[in-house]
């Protein structure tokens, strides 16, 4: 079997030896970080980076150790020229919907500072049943999202001599124990005005 122009020969034992170190060190990596029980998005995104690193380094592992057992010959020549780029273009490809999920979920809490539906429309329904079970209407609701923290506002015009600070006290607790996620943090901020122009600004 003639070899086709290209391709770099690489030591195949050599490879096995890195990629079974690197498989092991980015494992242990994997499984010490607290990614799953985090809040912060910073610290899961980290996690996913050290997951993605251990598949690359088990795929090298494997694909090197095929050809270390493969016998001497053409065929055997030709893989160890052509598995490290072929390894990278075949792993590069399985993961490459991660960091482009990623990057989608951030760039639209940079440019648009709006959560995600699942988070944001399970947040705003527990908003307004909460508000509904203290008696008041539908509130103003603005919500945006960085990282691990959830930043939701509530604006309610009520009628004047009808609440009071201890009032708004309960509502606002009431509110965080309904928002209390794992996911993230929750900032609240409540705010009742007897101005209903006040409510529009």
């Amino acid at each position: 079997m003639r070899r086709r122009r290209g391709g770099d020969e690489a030591s195949a034992s050599s490879a096995v030896m890195y990629a079974a170190v690197s498989t092991a060190l980015c494992l242990a990596l994997w499984w010490a970080l607290p990614g799953a029980r985090s809040t912060d998005d910073l610290v899961r995104t980290e996690l996913i980076g050290w997951r993605n690193a251990t598949f690359l380094s088990f795929g090298i592992l494997v694909g090197f150790g095929v050809v270390a057992v493969l016998p001497d010959g053409d065929a055997r020549d030709v893989a160890v020229a052509y598995v490290d780029p072929v390894l990278m273009l075949i792993i590069g490809l399985a993961i490459l919907p991660t960091p482009i999920r990623l990057l989608r979920t951030m760039s639209r809490e940079l440019l648009e500072m709006r959560p995600a539906a699942d988070i944001e429309v399970p947040a705003r329904a527990a908003v307004l049943e909460t508000c509904w079970a203290a008696g008041l209407p539908d509130p103003v609701v603005r919500m945006t999202k960085t990282g691990g923290r959830l930043y939701v506002e509530v604006d309610h015009v009520v009628a004047p001599g009808t609440w009071d600070v201890a009032d708004i006290d309960v509502l606002r607790r009431a509110l965080v124990e309904s928002l209390a996620s794992e996911r993230y943090t929750v900032w609240l901020n409540v705010d009742l005005s007897t101005d209903p122009a006040w409510q529009l600004s």
